[in-house]
């Protein structure tokens, strides 16, 4: 059982890791498949678990928080950046 957990803790770093870098290049579209196997990952783990590996598991939850903040922070940015772009363009094709 614990050679099991330990696989999906390793395959959790790696997903967290690949959704770190897809939020890093501005790649949105591919977080989503990510984060569903990451999600049915955290799903699978039970309070035994979590009692076993409570100190990887802070690590790993941790590092999900700070890249969800930072998906938030640039989302906001694109939405920003994009919303400028387009009054913009309406600007110029009134004239």
């Amino acid at each position: 059982m614990l050679i099991e957990l330990e696989k999906k803790l390793n395959e959790l770093e790696d997903l967290s890791e690949k959704i770190s870098d897809l939020i890093y290049d501005n790649k949105f579209s591919e977080i989503l498949s990510l984060d569903k196997k990451r999600r049915s990952i955290i799903l699978s783990i039970n309070k035994d678990h979590a009692k076993a590996y409570k100190k990887r598991l802070k690590i790993i939850l941790n590092e999900n928080f700070k890249f969800t903040k930072i998906l938030d922070d640039k989302l906001i940015n694109y939405k920003k950046n994009n919303t400028k772009i387009l009054d913009k363009m309406a600007a110029y094709s009134k004239n």
